[in-house]
């Protein structure tokens, strides 16, 4: 089952998996202001490192960009997750398990979803014959660094070692002791695709707005002095009286004849401000979470607007578990192989809920119910997968007053032959319930052609009639009997 060459194996590879990566965190390069020339910059030159710090500084000062990416966050690690593996490669899987907090690695990695990469750093520790990741840590990825080398962009942070500074390529570290998953949201580089790089535009713009916006009222919040006066042409009088108002400490002060017009700038309406920061704050929540939902639950048509909002978010998390699956997997089947000669890959997965839109699932419940009494047989995985219920089973309809059409659809299923005397008496002891609950003779033929209308109707017509000469001759012989 375990390798054979184990200890040469543990030998070979334990210097590498039982001690972490050291960092130069002093190397952090976070942007110190935000606005369009630093971003451009960044952009042209193509430098990753500056890119990250503004993302930083981006969800440190923005908290509804922080706040929504929580939500998407929160919303994702709730969910429950399974291990999908054989016998022999779950008995790895469990003890994995128990030396590692999963929770707290898929924490780890979903921590920096925003960015774009998650890199976790794996330290190893021998249990019971077993190689077993026990520890793991985040390396910020505002550490990292990008280097065209021979036409190749690669990646890089500082390693600290012994206090030398070195340049340590990521693509170099072996891949069971740095976990690196890339979370893009399209084909683009890693610049160009993570969710950050998507909001850079509309965060700055709403940054550089506020912080106009704020520099513009601090200069307005104390009006110019304007001393208008008879004549200028007493220049002494002129500078004395400009020396005397200086001393109110305004921001700007004119002096000017009677008879000049002076026509001041009118200060800008604070309801224009507060809309321009609404709608860029309502399309950053459309693009993290997929929608918005007004603070008020008051209103016709909330409550299909927060059906249509948690199915979106609900497409967000969709879309992250696929990325994040994949690479826990890959993740595991590379401890499995450190353990094993042989293994069967195995599969991580999260647990989505059911998330189709609630009116789809009532108009297929419907059609569902519809097949069913007309007859039809409807694929019992079809059923699990539409409605996301588990270990689905037919169950035997039980005899009963108002169960007239699934018993027939039963007795028509376990009997092929449809003239069998067994069988005409069965039917027709049903029938006999219908024509007790009918009204009159066009209430019962109507609820007979509804019940029976999945039969041949030659063959019911000929049950039906033998069956009334049978009750014809037995009411003459009890009428007679009765004389």
């Amino acid at each position: 089952m375990f390798r054979k060459s184990f200890n040469k194996i543990l030998d070979k590879f334990k210097p590498n998996f039982t001690r972490n990566i050291k960092l130069n965190i002093e190397n952090e390069n976070e942007a110190k202001l935000l606005n369009f020339s630093i971003v451009k910059s960044a952009i042209v030159t193509n430098d990753l490192n500056v890119l990250m710090g503004i993302y930083q500084k981006i969800l440190n000062c923005d908290l509804n960009i922080s706040a929504k990416l929580e939500t998407r966050k929160d919303a994702l690690l709730s969910l429950d997750f399974e291990i999908q593996a054989d016998l022999k490669e779950k008995i790895i899987i469990d003890k994995i398990l128990e030396s590692l907090d999963m929770e707290d690695l898929l924490k780890s990695i979903a921590n920096d979803m925003y960015f774009g990469i998650s890199m976790i750093n794996i330290v190893y520790e021998v249990k019971d014959n077993l190689i077993l990741p026990i520890q793991h840590k985040a390396i910020m990825p505002t550490l990292l660094h990008e280097e065209n080398l021979e036409g190749k962009l690669k990646l890089y942070f500082y390693n600290n070692k012994n206090g030398d500074e070195k340049k340590l390529y990521i693509d170099t570290i072996d891949k069971n002791r740095l976990l690196i998953h890339t979370h893009k949201i399209d084909n683009c580089k890693l610049q160009n695709s993570s969710i950050a790089y998507k909001l850079l535009w509309s965060a700055i713009l709403k940054h550089t707005i506020i912080t106009l916006n704020l520099e513009y009222f601090d200069k307005a919040a104390v009006p110019p002095l304007i001393i208008k006066v008879d004549d200028l042409s007493d220049t002494k009088k002129a500078d004395e009286l400009f020396k005397a108002m200086m001393e109110l400490k305004s921001t700007s002060i004119g002096l000017f004849t009677q008879d000049t017009e002076i026509e001041t700038l009118k200060f800008g309406n604070k309801v224009d401000f507060e809309k321009s920061i609404s709608y860029i704050d309502k399309k950053i929540n459309e693009f993290i979470v997929g929608g918005n939902l007004s603070s008020s639950s008051e209103g016709s048509g909330s409550q299909a607007l927060g059906r249509v909002h948690d199915d979106r978010l609900m497409e967000k998390i969709k879309a992250d578990s696929k990325l994040i699956n994949k690479t826990i997997s890959s993740f595991l089947n590379n401890v499995l192989a450190l353990n094993l000669d042989t293994y069967k890959p195995v599969k991580f997965k999260y647990i989505l809920p059911l998330q189709k839109n609630h009116d789809e699932l009532e108009t297929k419940s419907k059609i569902v119910q519809n097949l069913v009494s007309s007859g039809y047989a409807v694929p019992v995985k079809y059923v699990s997968e539409t409605f996301n219920i588990e270990d689905i089973t037919f169950k035997k309809v039980e005899a009963g007053a108002n169960n007239h059409i699934e018993l027939n659809k039963q007795i028509l299923k376990e009997n092929n032959d449809l003239e069998t005397k067994a069988l005409e008496d069965e039917i027709m002891g049903y029938v006999a319930d219908i024509v007790e609950e009918s009204n009159s003779d066009d209430d019962l033929l109507d609820k007979l052609l509804e019940q029976y209308n999945f039969m041949d109707f030659q063959k019911f017509e000929e049950i039906l009639t033998k069956e009334n000469i049978k009750a014809s001759i037995a009411g003459s012989i009890s009428v007679g009997n009765d004389k």
